[in-house]
């Protein structure tokens, strides 16, 4: 028996990881907390906090509205 885990579980990881990243570095370079940037966001912080960690993900609709907010 394996436990191969498949490739492109791998990549949806490494792709919600390099989103993570961009959504702190927008914050870091517009020199926001993490409770303006969340004003921005219309989020709590608490959820901007597990999206800049990588343990949650915005849904479809809002991500598109904060791909453009951040301009990624």
């Amino acid at each position: 028996m394996s436990c191969r885990v498949p490739q492109q579980s791998k990549r949806r990881s490494s792709a919600a990881k390099d989103w993570s990243e961009q959504l702190y570095e927008w914050r870091k370079r517009n020199d926001f907390s993490q409770g303006e940037a969340a004003l921005k966001l219309h989020i709590s912080p608490r959820t901007l906090q597990e999206w800049e960690q990588g343990r949650a993900r915005p849904r479809h609709l809002a991500l598109s509205a904060i791909n453009k907010l951040i301009g990624t």
